[in-house]
């Protein structure tokens, strides 16, 4: 289930995320998806609803998403997505970690070992890897979001970061991976992380 999302706050000039439209990300496998729009404040006692966009995503037999993220400065919380062949002869995996603060830096982590870790090292977020975490932070690898608030790499699995050194993925490996990136909170800079994607 995609968490609550706000809205509603007036034309600001063009759309916006949680001022003019919510985003939501979610898996439906054989079930009915049912969409609820609430009406809450004091100033209106009726308000609308003009549209719906659904789009079916070509990834979703790739990986799962597991382990919620907390909500960064832009009011909703950090998605992993993953695109490609699950066989790994193919080498063709692209992480993607959507709804980033804009012009924010950061970059991918990996571990065969879900965790539940909250806010590591001070950050903002929770941390949903455990084990040994490897690091995806060489040459092109530590990114910009951008005005987009995204972040993309397509992986190399003969050289999959672990804090030894490289491995190559191997047939039946499981691994998981969540994004670290910049964030900002009223008592300053901080750090928040993705949610979790198998």
């Amino acid at each position: 289930t995609s968490p609550p999302q706000g809205g509603g706050a007036g034309w600001p000039g063009a759309h916006a995320r949680g001022q003019t439209y919510a985003e939501h990300d979610v898996r439906v496998s054989g079930g009915t998806l049912v969409v609820v729009g609430l009406v809450i404040g004091s100033q209106l006692d009726s308000g609308i609803i003009n549209g719906f966009q659904i789009v079916q995503r070509s990834d979703a037999s790739l990986g799962t998403n597991y382990c919620a993220a907390i909500a960064n400065s832009t009011g909703v919380p950090a998605m992993m997505t993953g695109a490609g062949s699950n066989a790994v002869a193919q080498n063709d995996v692209t992480l993607t970690c959507v709804d980033l603060p804009t012009n924010s830096f950061g970059f991918f982590l990996t571990s065969q070992t879900q965790g539940f870790n909250m806010n590591p090292g001070g950050s903002s977020g929770n941390l949903c890897l455990g084990g040994q975490i490897g690091r995806y932070v060489g040459p092109g690898q530590i990114q910009n979001s951008g005005a987009a608030g995204e972040i993309s790499l397509t992986l190399d699995l003969t050289q999959h970061p672990t804090p030894t050194g490289f491995v190559m993925v191997q047939l039946g490996d499981t691994w998981n991976f969540t994004a670290w990136y910049r964030d900002t909170a009223p008592a300053g800079a901080t750090s928040n992380f993705g949610d979790g994607y198998e």
